[in-house]
Protein backbone atom coordinates (compact mmCIF):
# COMPACT_ATOMS: atom_id res chain seq x y z
CA UNK A 1 0.00 0.00 0.00
CA UNK A 2 1.93 2.91 -1.17
CA UNK A 3 -0.05 5.29 1.42
CA UNK A 4 1.74 3.37 4.26
CA UNK A 5 5.02 3.44 2.35
CA UNK A 6 5.05 7.67 1.78
CA UNK A 7 4.59 7.78 5.93
CA UNK A 8 7.15 5.13 6.68
CA UNK A 9 9.86 6.61 4.70
CA UNK A 10 8.98 9.59 6.34
CA UNK A 11 9.79 8.09 9.63
CA UNK A 12 6.62 6.86 10.88
CA UNK A 13 5.82 3.26 12.56
CA UNK A 14 3.03 1.69 10.59
CA UNK A 15 0.12 -0.55 12.07
CA UNK A 16 -3.07 -1.40 10.15
CA UNK A 17 -6.42 -1.17 11.57
CA UNK A 18 -9.48 -2.97 11.00
CA UNK A 19 -12.28 -0.44 9.58
CA UNK A 20 -15.86 -1.32 10.78
CA UNK A 21 -18.77 -0.68 8.76
CA UNK A 22 -19.70 3.08 10.29
CA UNK A 23 -16.14 3.79 10.77
CA UNK A 24 -13.15 3.00 11.82
CA UNK A 25 -9.27 3.56 10.14
CA UNK A 26 -6.76 1.61 7.37
CA UNK A 27 -3.89 2.68 8.85
CA UNK A 28 -2.25 4.50 12.11
CA UNK A 29 0.98 6.11 11.50
CA UNK A 30 3.34 7.14 15.10
CA UNK A 31 6.49 9.12 14.86
CA UNK A 32 6.62 10.62 18.40
CA UNK A 33 4.03 12.15 20.48
CA UNK A 34 2.44 12.40 16.40
CA UNK A 35 -0.52 9.66 16.62
CA UNK A 36 -2.16 9.80 12.70
CA UNK A 37 -5.44 7.96 11.78
CA UNK A 38 -5.57 7.61 8.04
CA UNK A 39 -9.08 6.49 6.03
CA UNK A 40 -8.10 5.61 2.33
CA UNK A 41 -10.07 5.39 -0.59
CA UNK A 42 -8.78 4.32 -4.01
CA UNK A 43 -11.81 5.41 -6.12
CA UNK A 44 -12.45 7.28 -9.81
CA UNK A 45 -14.95 9.01 -8.83
CA UNK A 46 -15.31 11.90 -6.13
CA UNK A 47 -15.04 10.71 -2.72
CA UNK A 48 -18.19 11.83 -0.51
CA UNK A 49 -18.67 12.43 3.10
CA UNK A 50 -18.78 8.69 3.92
CA UNK A 51 -15.07 8.25 4.15
CA UNK A 52 -14.82 11.50 6.18
CA UNK A 53 -17.30 10.15 8.51
CA UNK A 54 -15.72 7.10 9.24
CA UNK A 55 -12.95 8.71 10.27
CA UNK A 56 -14.15 11.88 12.09
CA UNK A 57 -16.44 9.47 14.25
CA UNK A 58 -13.10 7.84 14.74
CA UNK A 59 -12.03 10.07 17.18
CA UNK A 60 -13.98 9.06 19.59
CA UNK A 61 -12.54 5.93 19.55
CA UNK A 62 -9.00 6.73 20.18
CA UNK A 63 -8.68 9.96 21.54
CA UNK A 64 -4.99 10.01 21.74
CA UNK A 65 -4.72 10.52 17.85
CA UNK A 66 -4.06 13.69 17.35
CA UNK A 67 -4.34 13.93 13.26
CA UNK A 68 -7.15 12.56 11.11
CA UNK A 69 -6.62 12.58 7.34
CA UNK A 70 -9.24 10.91 4.68
CA UNK A 71 -6.97 9.83 1.75
CA UNK A 72 -8.31 9.22 -2.24
CA UNK A 73 -6.65 8.91 -5.52
CA UNK A 74 -9.52 10.57 -7.11
CA UNK A 75 -11.41 13.82 -5.65
CA UNK A 76 -13.41 14.67 -3.04
CA UNK A 77 -17.00 15.84 -3.70
CA UNK A 78 -17.72 19.27 -1.71
CA UNK A 79 -19.78 17.79 0.97
CA UNK A 80 -17.08 15.53 1.96
CA UNK A 81 -14.88 19.00 1.95
CA UNK A 82 -17.55 20.56 4.10
CA UNK A 83 -17.67 17.67 6.73
CA UNK A 84 -14.29 17.61 7.09
CA UNK A 85 -13.61 21.22 7.89
CA UNK A 86 -16.19 20.76 10.39
CA UNK A 87 -14.51 17.83 11.85
CA UNK A 88 -11.02 18.67 11.52
CA UNK A 89 -9.99 16.08 9.00
CA UNK A 90 -7.36 16.83 6.46
CA UNK A 91 -7.86 15.45 2.74
CA UNK A 92 -5.24 14.39 0.84
CA UNK A 93 -6.56 13.94 -2.94
CA UNK A 94 -4.65 12.91 -5.96
CA UNK A 95 -2.96 16.17 -6.28
CA UNK A 96 -1.79 16.20 -2.59
CA UNK A 97 -0.35 13.02 -3.03
CA UNK A 98 1.28 13.27 -6.36
CA UNK A 99 3.50 16.21 -5.04
CA UNK A 100 4.28 14.43 -1.74
CA UNK A 101 5.61 10.93 -3.38
CA UNK A 102 7.73 13.18 -6.20
CA UNK A 103 8.84 14.91 -3.17
CA UNK A 104 10.56 11.53 -2.21
CA UNK A 105 10.60 10.20 -5.30
CA UNK A 106 8.28 7.36 -4.81
CA UNK A 107 5.66 6.49 -7.47
CA UNK A 108 2.12 5.15 -7.52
Amino acid sequence: MFVAELFSVTGYAITFGKPRLAYGYHIAALRGAERILICTARRLAPVGSELVASIGLTRREYPEANRFIAITSGTFNPTARSLAKQLGVELWDRVVLEVRMTDLSLSI
